[in-house]
């Protein structure tokens, strides 16, 4: 086992649930630049458990996006199973894995990337300081 894994299975702050996580990930043998991602107590072990799935499947730059501790495990799961489903360039990805985007704005806007959106548009709309009727109006411009 790397030490760099053992020294966060040492970590005192992980509770059981998330060592059972991590020991899994471990057991799957995964790759130490992504274990590294998320193997902290900042993330739930739900959230843990998805990421160890998805580190076998996206690269590290997407993955990178998605082992963001401020992202719920509710909006990780619906973002990475769009990025599985669709592939998206990871300009794309970069916007969508906004945390302050909600779960409404998530779900239309990836919608509309599943339609073929300009990237110019999708930042735009991306602003999680619009609200949903501003973000349907934008869209419906194009």
């Amino acid at each position: 086992m790397n030490n760099k894994i053992q020294q966060f299975l040492l970590d005192d702050k992980l509770s059981q649930e998330q060592l059972r996580v991590l020991k899994a990930a471990i057991d799957k043998d995964i790759n130490p630049s992504y274990f590294s991602l998320f193997a902290n107590p900042d993330f739930q072990p739900q959230s843990m458990f998805i990421l160890t799935k998805l580190s076998f499947l996206l690269d590290i730059e997407i993955f990178g996006l998605l082992a963001n501790k401020y992202l719920t495990t509710r909006k990780l799961q619906y973002i990475s199973d769009f990025i599985l489903e669709n592939k998206p360039q990871i300009e794309y990805v970069k916007y969508i894995t906004n945390s302050r985007l909600s779960m409404s704005q998530i779900s239309l806007i990836l919608r509309e990337l599943k339609n073929g959106i300009d990237i110019k548009l999708f930042e735009k709309v991306c602003d999680p300081a619009l609200t949903i009727s501003q973000i349907a109006k934008s869209l419906s411009k194009r």
